[in-house]
C-alpha cells in the first residue's frame, strides 16, 4: 500500500493529484461523484469533494487501488 504524507489543511484533491495517484481534479470530482472514493478507516464513501486532510486516512480509489495518507 502506497503512504503518502499530508500537512493540515490540505485540500485532499490536491495531494493525491501532487503525488501522481489521479491525474486531476476533474478525475478526482468524477470519482467521488460516482462513489468510487471509500474511506476505509470510517468505513464510508467520501461525497465531499473538498475534503480537507485532518487525520490519517486509508482509501479505496475504485476496485485496486489502495493508497494511506499520513497527516502530519
Amino acid at each position: 500500500m502506497e503512504e503518502i504524507k499530508a500537512g493540515g489543511g490540505e485540500l485532499l484533491s490536491e495531494v493525491l493529484v501532487k503525488n501522481k495517484v489521479l491525474t486531476s481534479k476533474s478525475e478526482w470530482r468524477r470519482l467521488v461523484v460516482g462513489g468510487a472514493i471509500h474511506n476505509l478507516v470510517k468505513n464510508e464513501n467520501i461525497l465531499d469533494v473538498d475534503l480537507r486532510v485532518t487525520e490519517d486516512l486509508t482509501l479505496r480509489i475504485g476496485k485496486k487501488k489502495f493508497i494511506k495518507i499520513i497527516f502530519s
